[in-house]
């Protein structure tokens, strides 16, 4: 019989992210691209991510005005930033939702910890301190974590075609009420 993996990593801290950390969120967002996203996306695209590339996106949102929103991090046993997620000002307006979930990662080896959930949590808190009543996220349809989103209230706002890298894809909006 098989030992059941151990899905605690307490003690966890969720934070929000620092200068020291951008370096951390370009390993995560690359890395959860292949975790994720290796079947969906081509192989030459999962390829073509660098750290440093991703690192110097990260380096020009971060810092932000706290009125645009911000990013939290989970810091893992080690110390090292082991799952992100990055929240603000919804980009898009057709719906009249206010706020957006733009990045939300965590390391496969983290997820059913319980640390999605509080990062989560904590962005809804912050989105109604804010006095959003609501807040959206946009998805690859095939993601295979978005049933996680289901599982925290998410109802599908809309699909939409687009491509990307020279592909044709789904993405599905979910959206939240607060």
């Amino acid at each position: 019989m098989a030992a059941a993996k151990d899905h605690t990593f307490a003690p966890f801290e969720i934070l929000p992210v620092e200068v020291d950390d951008i370096k951390s969120l370009a390993r995560i967002y690359v890395d959860c691209f292949w975790e994720n996203y290796k079947g969906i996306l081509s192989k030459e695209y999962l390829y073509s991510l660098k750290y440093s590339d991703v690192q110097q996106a990260w380096e020009r949102k971060i810092p932000r005005r706290p009125t645009e929103g911000g990013t939290l991090v989970f810091h893992g046993p080690d110390g090292d930033v082991a799952g992100f997620i990055d929240y603000g000002p919804a980009r898009e307006h057709e719906h009249g939702i206010p706020g957006e979930i733009y990045d939300f990662y965590i390391l496969k080896k983290y997820q059913k910890s319980g640390m999605g959930k509080q990062l989560f949590e904590a962005v809804v808190k912050d989105f109604k301190n804010r006095g959003y009543d609501c807040f959206y996220l946009c998805t690859f349809k095939e993601n295979p974590s978005k049933g996680f989103f289901i599982n925290n209230g998410a109802k599908l706002l809309k699909e939409s075609p687009f491509e990307f890298n020279g592909k044709a894809y789904q993405e599905e909006y979910f959206y939240f009420e607060i």
